[in-house]
């Protein structure tokens, strides 16, 4: 079991900062990362490595105040970036404002539908308690996703709240 606590504000909290690597067949287990008051907060903070594939999340617990994701808060936005065979349970995330997700905070604002595949989600709670524009969704707060399942997932928000994400661009 992995405990990250964090007293700062407005600054990231993740068990990795920065990634500039390929992360493949990994299994992330009975994390917690309470940090209320931090923005970026998830396992990743942000990623610019190329292929994330086939990585298990389970029993993920995440506090953070704005763009928080249960696996990455902010994947950087380039197209020849690969998510692939993401698959999450058990997994709950609380956050004060927006921009919410149960695997990824905010995703890449391009349109390649390819860049993300074969994500899953299931038996997970996903909540912001922002009062204006939330942006929450099951699998992402902001983006899009191809081959995407979102099972037995409560998600809460008061604006821009999806199954699959909060809102698609």
């Amino acid at each position: 079991k992995i405990t990250d606590t964090s007293t700062g504000t407005n600054s990231y909290s993740n068990l990795i900062m920065y990634n500039y690597g390929e992360l493949e067949n990994l299994i992330f287990k009975n994390i917690n990362i309470d940090s209320p008051k931090e923005n970026y907060v998830g396992i990743i903070g942000a990623n610019y490595g190329l292929k994330i594939n086939n990585i298990t999340l389970d029993n993920i617990n995440i506090k953070g105040r704005e763009t928080v994701g249960g696996f990455i808060s902010y994947p950087y936005n380039r197209e020849d970036i690969r998510y692939s065979n993401i698959n999450a349970s058990n997994v709950t995330i609380l956050a004060e404002r927006g921009i919410v997700g149960g695997i990824f905070g905010n995703m890449p604002n391009h349109h390649n539908f390819q860049t993300t595949t074969n994500i899953s989600i299931k038996d997970s709670n996903i909540t912001s308690t922002a009062a204006g524009v939330s942006y929450v969704g099951g699998i992402s707060g902001l983006g899009d996703c191809n081959y995407c399942l979102v099972d037995n997932v409560e998600v809460t928000g008061a604006r821009h709240v999806g199954g699959m994400t909060g809102y698609q661009r």
